[in-house]
Parts: structure tokens; C-alpha cells; sequence
């Protein structure tokens, strides 16, 4: 994911050379993707935590209701 964050850099610089962006519109997206990639190891660790298992829940194969 960081990888994206870092093209964006590249994509608004060239923005901000072909004059499309504004220095302020190149500074409000440096300053997001800082936070992305700065943020996205606490989230990645966040979902494995709410994904994994209860320890005291036992995982059991679903049986197969009766046919009648």
C-alpha cells in the first residue's frame, strides 16, 4: 500500500510541473498519503486482530442437516 502513496507523490509532482495542480493542491495530497502510509500499519494490525478467533471459541465443521 505504501507504494501507491509514493506514485501519488510522483503523479501530483508532475501535476504541479505540467501547472494542472497548485502548490497548495500538491501539499494537501502529500499530506494524505503521509497519512495513509503512516496509518496503514495500525489498520492492517487492527483487522488481524478483530479476524482471528476467540481463543475460548471452538471452530467446528458444519454438519449436514438432516434429509427427510
Amino acid at each position: 500500500m505504501a507504494q501507491i502513496g509514493e506514485f501519488s507523490f510522483v503523479l501530483a509532482g508532475m501535476g504541479v510541473n505540467l501547472e494542472l495542480l497548485s502548490g497548495d493542491t500538491y501539499n494537501l495530497i502529500l499530506a494524505a498519503a503521509l497519512i495513509s502510509i503512516a496509518l496503514n500499519p495500525v489498520l492492517f494490525a487492527m483487522i488481524d486482530r478483530w479476524t482471528e478467533p476467540a481463543a475460548d471459541e471452538k471452530i467446528t465443521a458444519p454438519t449436514a442437516a438432516p434429509t427427510g
